[in-house]
């Protein structure tokens, strides 16, 4: 497997990443059975861990590799959850920002 790029999606900065957290398969397996009932084996089948970046520059903070984005399928199982969608002024719900910081 090629090494993935590290840049930033937004701004392309490379030089100034800060690693702020890296998960297994097996954990992100698990939490996502575990506060979903979801089953997302297919949707990680060629990743064995992600790490979660921040940009130095623009402040984006992202999950490598950029490869492992969810599928349409995926995002039609998150359709009949309520905190899935954002609210009428286009922010996330609590919930949504708290089911993020809980999958470790």
């Amino acid at each position: 497997m090629m090494p993935q790029p590290r840049s930033c999606p937004i701004c392309g900065n490379s030089r100034d990443l800060t690693p702020r957290r890296r998960s297994s398969r097996k954990t992100l397996l698990a939490g996502w059975q575990r506060l979903y009932s979801l089953d997302v084996a297919d949707e990680l089948k060629d990743i064995r861990e992600i790490e979660l970046v921040e940009c130095g520059h623009c402040y984006l903070q992202f999950f490598l590799p950029l490869s492992m984005a969810g599928s349409p399928a995926l995002y039609t199982k998150l359709e009949p959850f309520e905190w899935y969608h954002l609210k009428e002024d286009g922010s996330a719900s609590r919930e949504v920002l708290w089911r993020v910081r809980t999958i470790r």
